[in-house]
């Protein structure tokens, strides 16, 4: 995952944490939902980001594999 998406993704949840302490302070429920959303997507999005690298990666080695043993 690159620096920035990690940065990014961090403060998303740090964001949506933030909402849900708040809307639980002032007792508006719409807050906390929105938070706790806004919290869940963006563990989502670094965990599709995660996997998808991970993914190209083993792919690529399984690629290299592939044409070693054609050139062989």
């Amino acid at each position: 995952m690159t620096a920035q998406g990690k940065v990014k993704h961090t403060a998303r949840t740090a964001r949506g944490k933030v909402k849900e302490i708040v809307g639980r302070a002032v007792g508006n429920k719409r807050m906390v939902r929105r938070g706790k959303t806004e919290r869940v997507t963006a563990r989502i999005r670094h965990t599709a980001e995660n996997n998808h690298i991970t993914m190209r990666a083993r792919l690529s080695k399984a690629s290299a594999r592939i044409s070693e043993k054609l050139n062989k």
